[in-house]
């Protein structure tokens, strides 16, 4: 009885909701486009309701859409840009964002708008960032890169000086925390050359990131470091999303610096301040990041118990934030029905003429299906949020084991530290590795020590065994051979694979794919369609 009181309860607030969503819908469409763009980048900007912002821009491009006018065209390709916009940076939905960045560029790329374009490039370079963070792909990193490297230059070509700004401090982070600065550093260059050339607003803070970026290429780290400060005392403003994220992009550039100069503690304090903003201003994709980050320092400044505590909030925001993606995903799809319902409702009023008692009992049983809907989906997302627990559990349990299993080890830190160098030497000895016999013990007598302490730096140091590490490294070369057409054009894949020490073609394939989630024959087409550079190889 209580069960189905709730259930009828749940389905007359979504009736409710329905009603006040059509009497909303029926006023903005009253609104011209200029009044609407000026709300939505109210509701995006000042009150934080997404959703609101979405319904004008949507209104706009049902609007416009088949629109021959330029004009139209534009608003068109504008308003899809900042729809995916909002699905990617207030409501963490990855994937209908793509859908609208695309169409967008689609629009922007046929008709020649680069104010547009250069926009959806940068969001699909953030889109591409977050797919390296979550799985974990160098691919990614390097996709981010091109997509904020192209955004940057029409920025720079047209003179959009916010664009340019943000693109490049994105692309300034992803290129430090690989351990990549050389990679952007003609980017950097080019920056600083515009920069002091054009008047564009803000310069002095970029002009200090492009130096920054020069020195950390360079390896001078501490005079990296102090350009990095020195932006961080130039700019304006801490209120909008943009002038939020430079600070904390800058202070996690500073604590980069740090860190490759061994200050490890100054990195950590420099992480806090970021995390501070983060945490207040709820931005979860920063917060995962500098946890991340804080757990490395701790780990290289030796304090492995804050190590881990870290790592385990890390691994915490990143669950929280992967299923509050979902949930918000849920809720978007029930709003974008609603939504796409009342478009038809407006259409519909326009052709007969308003009759808007038959379009209401639609849009009444449009909603009763979606109170249904979200009940099942309810409860499937309870059902994933205990998996994910379980699993959060395991992870956990797993963890605390590897950590008793070597609580009497008689190596010391610097010991491990010694044994991590010579082991990464051996490893990285491709005559070595590629040998079908290469095992365990014949690496423990190469570095000399014993197979146990050369167990426990690669599981505490590499956080893998000895076979992922040395599939991880074998892949890698096999990688590097099937992109050099050159002098292993003329061998086959499974020539290859017996080259960098795999014994049968099915092991190599399956773990080929596993490491890189290609078969070896697509990575084989996609390098012969798109060789890579002596700049991405970098």
């Amino acid at each position: 009885m209580k069960r189905s009181l709730h259930i009828l309860l749940f389905v007359l607030l979504a009736t409710l909701q329905a009603q006040a969503a059509t009497k909303s819908y029926k006023e903005l469409s009253r609104w011209d486009n200029e009044r609407l763009l000026t709300e939505a980048s109210l509701y995006m900007d000042r009150l934080c309701q997404p959703d609101s912002a979405l319904l004008c821009l949507s209104i706009i491009v049902s609007r416009n859409e088949i629109s021959k006018d330029k004009a139209n065209s534009h608003l068109t390709a504008y308003s899809l840009m900042q729809m995916g916009y909002i699905y990617m940076s207030f409501l963490v939905d990855y994937g209908r964002a793509y859908t609208y960045l695309r169409r967008a560029q689609d629009i922007s790329l046929r008709e020649g708008y680069p104010d547009v374009l250069s926009c959806v490039y940068g969001n699909l370079g953030i889109l591409s960032y977050m797919e390296s963070y979550i799985f974990a792909g160098a691919d990614y990193d390097a996709k981010a890169i091109d997509y904020y490297r192209k955004a940057l230059r029409i920025s720079l070509t047209h003179r959009f000086s916010d664009n340019s700004a943000i693109c490049f401090l994105n692309m300034a982070l992803v290129a430090v925390l690989s351990g990549n600065a050389s990679s952007i550093l003609a980017d950097a260059r080019l920056v600083e050359s515009t920069y002091s050339k054009v008047h564009f607003a803000n310069p002095a803070y970029l002009l200090y990131v492009a130096r920054g970026i020069e020195h950390q290429a360079a390896k001078r780290y501490l005079q990296a470091k102090k350009n990095f400060v020195a932006a961080l005392h130039h700019v304006k403003a801490y209120n909008a999303v943009d002038s939020l994220r430079y600070v904390t992009t800058g202070l996690e550039l500073v604590s980069m610096s740090c860190q490759k100069a061994g200050r490890y503690a100054d990195a950590i304090s420099y992480l806090k301040q970021a995390l501070l903003l983060a945490t207040t201003h709820h931005l979860p994709d920063e917060v995962m990041g500098i946890y991340k980050q804080m757990a490395q320092n701790y780990s290289l400044a030796g304090q492995h118990d804050l190590a881990r505590e870290f790592r385990y909030r890390h691994l915490e925001a990143k669950n929280n934030f992967i299923r509050s993606s979902h949930l918000h995903h849920v809720a978007q799809e029930k709003f974008e029905c609603e939504m796409n319902t009342n478009n038809a409702l407006l259409k519909a009023s326009l052709l007969r003429q308003r009759h808007m008692e038959t379009a209401f009992g639609a849009a009444l049983a449009v909603a009763l299906v979606i109170s249904t809907l979200l009940c099942i989906m309810f409860r499937l997302y309870r059902k994933q949020k205990s998996y994910a627990e379980t699993l959060y559990r395991k992870n956990i349990e797993l963890m605390k084991l590897q950590t008793e299993k070597y609580a009497s080890s008689g190596l010391d830190e610097s010991g491990k530290q010694s044994l991590r160098q010579r082991i990464g030497n051996v490893m990285d000895d491709v005559e070595v590795i590629a040998s079908p016999d290469f095992s365990l013990q014949q690496l423990a007598e190469k570095v000399g020590s014993n197979s146990r302490y050369v167990s426990q730096v690669i599981n505490e140091c590499y956080g893998c065994n000895f076979r992922a590490l040395l599939n991880d490294r074998r892949v890698k070369e096999a990688c590097c051979r099937l992109s050099d057409k050159e002098n292993f054009g003329h061998f086959t894949i499974d020539a290859i694979a017996s080259s960098v020490g795999f014994r049968s073609r099915s092991n190599f394939l399956n773990v080929f794919k596993k490491i890189t989630g290609l078969s070896p024959s697509e990575f084989q087409l996609y390098a012969k369609e798109k060789p890579v550079s002596d700049s991405d190889a970098s």
